[in-house]
């Protein structure tokens, strides 16, 4: 990758230096930061609840999750891949909804 004078800029130029370029795009996932954040309510189930009921999978995402499409992503096992985005969100982005 070559360095821009405009800041980070991933482009794929074929003909220059190739580069796969993907990215995963996580929903709401068990992490610390996810904790502070439903701790910091009055109610921290509420919190939890209302962030994870659009999604189809009825509970937060683990870490372990997301990684492994992302390790996924970057190994050769994946090397025809590129210019894709993978939603690993519970189903939220697909269902649009919100359970009763």
């Amino acid at each position: 990758m070559r360095r821009s004078p405009r800041g980070p800029a991933i482009v794929n130029a074929v003909d220059l230096s190739p580069v796969r370029c993907n990215c995963f795009c996580p929903g709401v996932i068990d992490t610390p930061l996810a904790r502070g954040h439903f701790a910091a309510g009055e109610d921290r189930g509420a919190r939890e609840r209302e962030l994870t009921a659009p999604q189809l999978v009825d509970r937060l995402g683990c870490p372990e999750e997301v990684a492994r499409p992302a390790c996924f992503l970057a190994s050769d096992s994946a090397a025809f891949i590129t210019g894709a985005a993978y939603v690993i969100d519970g189903g939220a982005l697909a269902w649009r909804g919100v359970k009763g």
